[in-house]
């Protein structure tokens, strides 16, 4: 900034700006290149997105011919009497498999079979003898147990299990199916 006297004789402030050079056509359409970073910072570079892929122009709706009055009955006369085969065939898998028991139904099948009160570890070990019930768990007998007073508590009367002495269970009236 500089200072100069005007013609009233007073002085103001006057800003000089110094001239930009022209930019050239070649240096508008080069990118510029980011600083280089200094030793040993880590910078983060932003990716850049791919061109955008031109779109093509909507088709023009194609032209409908009008069928004739005898073929418009025939088909819906048709499609009146078949059956909807497709959908009943799809939902239908021929080579499925029945479900696996769960925990607590191969239970009430091993009690049933039993007839008694037993504990959980022999259920259990009758169970995947049977093949009814498999797992890869350190303790099963403990989830069986677990499982067994989770019903009998939430379920009540209705339950299957009873608990008949420390560490036994029978089926109920329930359980038993009667």
């Amino acid at each position: 900034m500089s200072k100069s006297k005007t013609n009233s004789g007073t002085k103001s402030k006057t800003a000089t700006k110094p001239a930009k050079p022209a930019a050239t056509k070649e240096t508008a359409k080069e990118p510029t290149q980011p600083p280089a970073p200094a030793k040993g910072k880590a910078t983060l570079r932003m990716a850049t997105a791919p061109a955008a892929k031109p779109v093509a122009a909507p088709e023009a709706p194609q032209a409908t011919v009008a069928a004739p009055a005898s073929v418009e009955r025939a088909t819906s006369d048709a499609m009146a009497t078949a059956e909807p085969t497709a959908k009943v065939n799809a939902k239908a898998k021929p080579d499925a498999k029945p479900k696996a028991l769960s925990c607590l139904d191969a239970a009430v099948v091993v009690l049933r079979g039993n007839g008694e009160a037993m504990q959980c570890k022999a259920m259990v070990e009758v169970m995947s003898g049977k093949g009814l019930w498999s797992t890869t768990a350190p303790t099963p007998h403990a989830t069986l147990y677990s499982a067994i007073l989770r019903e009998v508590t939430t379920k009540g009367d209705k339950s299957r299990f009873v608990k008949t002495q420390r560490g036994h269970f029978a089926l109920t009236n329930t359980g038993k199916g009667a």
